[in-house]
């Protein structure tokens, strides 16, 4: 499965919203670009929890220390 010109290679984990997916760019696979990508699940649904989600990102995008996993995009 692709997602945003990434290819989701393994499910890593999983949450109370999301999935979390181990992804390597589409283009050309190299391993030493991978990232983790983190999917809402489609079960999940509501205007609350889209609020969640985006919040968390937000949060999460401005944290900057060496053992939080930094958000791209």
């Amino acid at each position: 499965c692709t997602l945003a010109g990434y290819r989701l290679v393994k499910k890593l984990g999983s949450g109370g919203m999301s999935d979390v997916y181990l992804a390597l760019p589409q283009s050309d696979l190299d391993e030493s670009k991978a990232r983790a990508i983190k999917v809402m699940r489609e079960d999940e649904n509501g205007h609350e929890f889209s609020r969640r989600f985006e919040r968390e990102v937000l949060i999460s995008s401005q944290l900057r220390h060496p053992h939080i996993v930094r958000v791209y995009s």
